[in-house]
């Protein structure tokens, strides 16, 4: 079993970006992503459409093969917003 980590800093980011802001070196079976800011935080697998939503400390399991992850911040600001992204295959 392989595990993918990162942590991406969205601070002042409200819209997706044109890029993911993680990408996973391989297909995962699953994907946990946990909101560690005071912010609510948007997620997306293809940059368009929201997938989730992480409210503030708290995360989500998606049992998805998608390698991009694309993240915003709910509201305007321009605190640490740190989201960790974790993959497993």
């Amino acid at each position: 079993m392989s595990v993918y980590r990162q942590v991406a800093d969205i601070a002042g980011v409200v819209a997706f970006p044109a890029t993911a802001q993680v990408e996973i070196p391989f297909e995962p079976i699953g994907t946990t992503i946990v909101n560690q800011s005071n912010d609510d935080v948007e997620m997306s697998f293809n940059g368009i459409d929201v997938h989730g939503t992480l409210l503030r400390g708290n995360g989500l399991r998606f049992q998805q093969r998608a390698k991009r992850v694309w993240l915003r911040r709910v509201s305007p600001g321009a605190a640490a917003t740190p989201v960790e992204v974790i993959a497993e295959s």
